[in-house]
């Protein structure tokens, strides 16, 4: 999923967008631990790398996408990439 939005979004186009980030957020939310790290290691920070490694798009254009919590494990991936801190679970609400 992240290579084909970062595609879309190199293309120019977001119309599956909402609909992606309202899944990952289902995700994060709503699935057991497993399903809920899928929803953040799997697809927002596998959206960082491939935006950043493969297709040269900036990660920081996914951000208006972003729903509530996706938003805050986007921004503790972030911090791991920068300074190295581990990425907490992160309670919804």
């Amino acid at each position: 999923m992240a290579g084909h939005l970062a595609d879309r979004l190199a293309a120019g186009d977001a119309s599956e967008f909402d609909a992606a980030f309202d899944f990952i957020e289902h995700l994060i939310v709503h699935g057991d631990p497993y399903v809920s790290q899928l929803g953040v290691i799997g697809h927002l920070e596998g959206m960082q790398m491939h935006t950043v490694t493969s297709r040269g798009v900036d990660p920081e254009a996914f951000r208006p996408w972003l729903r509530p919590l996706s938003a805050k494990y986007w921004e503790a991936i972030s911090r791991f990439w920068e300074l190295g801190t581990p990425i907490p679970h992160i309670q919804p609400g």
